[in-house]
């Protein structure tokens, strides 16, 4: 009796290991750890980008140098200058950007240094149709120019605001202002800084911004300029 027990007992066991090795067999095999690294993402169309990027579908060309994209979005080639339609070459830059983009898929890359619309509602932008630069073809192709006029007149601009301590040492000189006059009037003098710098190129309050700092760390060092430096005495002595 005992013998049987054992031997049924041992057939139990041998079916128990021979189905466990049937399952083990049958498992989904796992992923393997060592096929590498996962796949690197895309890089961005427009690294290091800080306005509006992305692909938008091209459906009117305003001119040689303006151009819809939707959703009812005007896009004005930044850096790009065209002749007005009614101007000589106008006709000839509009039918040029029309065969570029019209219809295209286009990348709109904002500029970064004018972030935000134009007085005229218009995004400045870089776009790309179908893998062309609009911007860089329109010029290279003679019936557009570079618009310089942004980067003179941040030049300008900014030379100017370099010159405000010394013509705030000469106003001392003359009498008319010191040390004392622009500590007790700094509140006026930021928000006329804040105009100066919302007339400067670039609308959108990030460049405002930029352009205002330097103005009044200026102010501040004008201050402290003028307190340090010598005053000259309108007495004569006898």
């Amino acid at each position: 009796m005992k013998a049987r027990f054992r031997f049924a007992i041992a057939i139990a066991v041998a079916l128990a290991i021979v189905g466990a090795a049937f399952a083990v067999s049958n498992l989904p095999p796992r992923p393997s750890s060592t096929t590498g690294p996962p796949p690197a993402p895309k890089p961005s169309a427009c690294p290091r980008s800080v306005g509006l990027c992305s692909v938008r579908n091209v459906t009117r060309v305003v001119d040689g140098d303006t151009l819809d994209v939707e959703p009812n979005l005007m896009i004005r080639l930044v850096l790009v200058n065209a002749p007005e339609l009614n101007a000589a070459g106008g006709p000839e830059a509009k039918d040029y950007l029309v065969s570029l983009c019209l219809g295209t898929r286009a990348l709109v890359d904002e500029d970064d240094n004018q972030i935000g619309r134009d007085p005229y509602g218009r995004v400045l932008a870089v776009v790309t149709c179908d893998g062309t630069n609009a911007n860089a073809d329109m010029i290279s192709s003679g019936l557009a120019k570079t618009y310089y006029m942004f980067e003179i007149l941040t030049m300008l601009g900014i030379g100017l605001a370099f010159q405000l301590p010394i013509g705030l040492l000469a106003l001392q000189r003359l009498g008319t202002i010191n040390a004392s006059t622009l500590t007790r009037n700094w509140r006026y003098a930021v928000v006329i800084i804040a105009v100066i710098a919302a007339a400067m190129p670039g609308a959108d309050p990030v460049t405002t911004g930029l352009e205002m700092l330097p103005l009044v760390l200026l102010y501040l060092a004008s201050i402290v300029l003028l307190k340090i430096a010598p005053v000259e005495s309108t007495t004569k002595t006898p």
